[in-house]
């Protein structure tokens, strides 16, 4: 399989992979990763998508409803998914419920997955994206062009989730107050 296609089955996969709990059971390939070859480009390049996308999406939501409980969810998630990577939250509170927001989840991991394989996006020390871990992303011998990918998938990641939920919409009836 050519190294590149893996970040990408893994980055069009992640959403499912989270909502089922799925993405555990690849921890043990990439600690196998990390020991051969000395980097993983595989699930956590794709996670950069998981973990910023959930902040695109929060936001959006905070932003556009009306809904004061939609509100105070979207905060909350917005920070436990960017701060530190956290995204059931957001996955199982506002976007399975309201259903459109997944599919702006999806889209998002769908151009991020294409990003990181193109642009050979490597993760060098174990740990999910997010705000705090970036520094994951930077190479030992000192070159800085994988930490500057890694910024630039997250920040495409966020707008793109972020604009395909205002897009798409959603229906936020099922918070009502």
């Amino acid at each position: 399989m050519a190294p590149w296609s893996t970040v990408l089955v893994v980055g069009c996969l992640a959403p499912l992979l989270v909502l089922t709990g799925m993405h555990l059971a690849l921890i043990p390939l990439v600690m196998m990763l990390f020991e051969t070859v000395g980097y993983d480009n595989m699930l956590f390049p794709a996670f950069i998508a998981m973990n910023f996308s959930q902040f695109g999406v929060a936001m959006a939501c905070l932003l556009k409803t009306k809904k004061n409980g939609l509100r105070e969810l979207s905060l909350s998630c917005a920070l436990t998914s960017f701060l530190a990577g956290v995204t059931e939250p957001t996955l199982y509170g506002i976007c399975v419920r309201m259903k459109k927001p997944l599919i702006a989840t999806w889209i998002a991991c769908v151009v991020n997955a294409v990003f990181c394989a193109v642009f050979k996006v490597r993760v060098y020390s174990f740990g999910a994206p997010s705000f705090f871990t970036m520094p994951i992303f930077l190479n030992s011998d000192g070159t800085m062009t994988n930490f500057y990918f890694a910024i630039a998938a997250a920040v495409l990641t966020i707008v793109i989730s972020f604009a395909a939920t205002w897009i798409l919409g959603f229906d936020d009836s099922c918070y009502e107050e």
